[in-house]
């Protein structure tokens, strides 16, 4: 599954980022210096770029085979793939893989600035 994670963002990638640089070389006047018109498309490739690069990710896991049963018949205990923990790690923003969703709220009130009952209280 992350093998063909990879291999799916590879080619959404080249294919968004090839129909970036069709559109923007269509949208250049026949008479705009070719050095100019290759400035103006990298530009919007780097925009592009740095907005997907800039996007922070947090990651939870948990599944009900996480626990401390005897290894015995097909109670065995279970664990994440090491291809897929790396990537996760690399991925993302606290290089952390967080044992569940609640690690992650702190953190995120942090960022925006709100907690759940200030939400709350706003739309009361």
């Amino acid at each position: 599954m992350c093998e063909m994670g990879v291999l799916y963002g590879w080619k959404y990638m080249a294919d968004k980022l090839l129909k970036l640089i069709q559109e923007e070389w269509n949208n250049i006047p026949p008479t705009m210096p070719s050095t100019l018109a290759a400035s103006v498309i990298y530009d919007k490739l780097k925009n592009k770029l740095d907005e997907i690069q800039s996007k922070k990710n947090y990651a939870h896991y948990f599944d009900i085979r996480t626990n401390h049963l005897n290894e015995k018949d097909w109670r065995r205990s279970f664990s994440i793939n090491q291809m897929l923990y790396g990537m996760i790690l690399y991925a993302t923003e606290d290089h952390m893989l967080h044992n569940s969703f609640d690690e992650i709220l702190p953190i995120l009130q942090q960022q925006y600035g709100t907690s759940k009952e200030e939400e709350v209280s706003e739309w009361r």
